[in-house]
């Protein structure tokens, strides 16, 4: 699903020289795949997730995704790719607090048809259910816990069917009781629906939720890889 080849990612500072985030990254992951990506803050982990994303532009290198280069395409397509074949986990639950828990799963689904539109409240309530907020619905995430927000989140990052789940630090700011409670839900919806996940995480404690782990340092994976035992 993923192919990296030779990727890296400068960026520029001014009167400085160039930082940079990303250096020569190859990296091969496959359809079915829940890997996760470990290392300090400033390692590149979170760079790495955006390139893949097409959220940034590599300075060098190549991105594809399903055999297509990501920043070959036009701006109107990557849109769309990263709308119906991405779903993102950012680092902090980034709800919009004026809308309750429904609408807030429903915001990727704004450009869908009348049809779409029908049958993704159908989705929303029922991936509502899936994360344990049957009942929370209406609530607006002021209301809600944490770790509740959290699920929201990842309600809202599946609400388009994507293939590929992407994952930003997602229980940084949570208790160790609610990480293990979220990355037992994330493993949960990575074996019932048959997606690809990558997660970075600065916890080498959380590697045994993935099929794979990888390491990163200085904006390169680490060679050889982290040596962990991973749950299949």
């Amino acid at each position: 699903m993923i192919e990296l080849k030779n990727v890296s990612k400068l960026y520029s500072v001014k009167n400085r020289p160039g930082v940079s985030a990303v250096h020569d990254v190859s990296l091969n992951v496959a359809n079915g795949e829940f890997v996760i990506i470990t290392g300090r803050s400033g390692s590149g982990k979170t760079t790495l997730l955006n390139l893949i994303a097409g959220l940034a532009r590599p300075t060098a290198g190549q991105v594809l995704l399903d055999d297509v280069e990501v920043w070959k395409l036009p701006d109107d397509q990557q849109a769309l790719m990263r709308n119906h074949k991405i779903g993102f986990i950012f680092q902090f639950p980034s709800l919009i607090p004026s809308l309750n828990v429904l609408e807030n799963v429903l915001l990727p689904t704004i450009l869908g048809d009348k049809q779409d539109k029908d049958s993704a409240h159908d989705r929303a309530v029922k991936l509502l259910e899936e994360v344990g907020l049957a009942d929370k619905l209406d609530s607006l995430p002021r209301q809600l816990s944490a770790g509740q927000q959290q699920r929201v989140v990842i309600a809202r990052a599946l609400i388009n069917q994507p293939e590929l789940l992407l994952a930003d630090e997602p229980t940084s700011n949570l208790d160790e009781q609610t990480e293990a409670e979220v990355m037992t839900l994330l493993k949960e919806m990575f074996s019932k629906k048959g997606i690809t996940v990558l997660l970075v995480t600065h916890t080498d404690e959380l590697i045994h939720y993935g099929t794979r782990a990888i390491r990163m340092a200085s904006g390169a994976i680490v060679n050889p890889p982290v040596q962990v035992q991973v749950t299949t």
